[in-house]
């Protein structure tokens, strides 16, 4: 595994202002200091080879530019979705999470069909908030799985 000497921010570190987005207060002390220290880099925008076999994308607006990855896993390219689709049902159905999941329904609904083109399977998308992974793949450890 290649080793970095700083660490990358994706997707959107930025609220509009007034607004948390879910930010937990020692989260902001750490990317803060973080950049303080030379260690971070902000990755802004849609497409982005961050580490060789690693890539960022925009996603649906679940927060303002929020991005998804995909990873070159071997033969397989895998896509951590995180916030652009919560649940496999979401994925499957390809429909919007329930109000208040997305700033921008279509674009959710547009982001989903490209993972799928991303993806070496869709099986190789993984929603952020869906235990199923834990059925779907191999268990490595209590709550840890392999993604193959």
């Amino acid at each position: 595994m290649q080793k970095l000497d700083y660490e990358f921010f994706v997707g959107s570190a930025w609220q509009k202002p007034g607004e948390a987005g879910g930010y937990a207060k020692r989260d902001v002390i750490n990317t803060v200091n973080l950049n303080l220290a030379g260690r971070l880099k902000l990755i802004d925008g849609d497409d982005k080879e961050i580490i060789k076999g690693i890539k960022v994308y925009t996603g649906s607006k679940h927060t303002y530019n929020s991005q998804y990855v995909l990873v070159q896993a071997g033969k397989n390219r895998v896509v951590i979705a995180s916030d652009n689709i919560w649940t496999y049902y979401s994925l499957q159905h390809l429909v919007p999470p329930s109000q208040g999941g997305t700033l921008d329904p279509a674009g959710y609904v547009k982001a989903m069909k490209r993972m799928k083109t991303l993806a070496s399977d869709v099986k190789f998308i993984i929603p952020g908030h869906d235990g199923k992974q834990l059925e779907i793949f191999p268990k490595v450890a209590d709550g840890v799985v392999e993604i193959r």
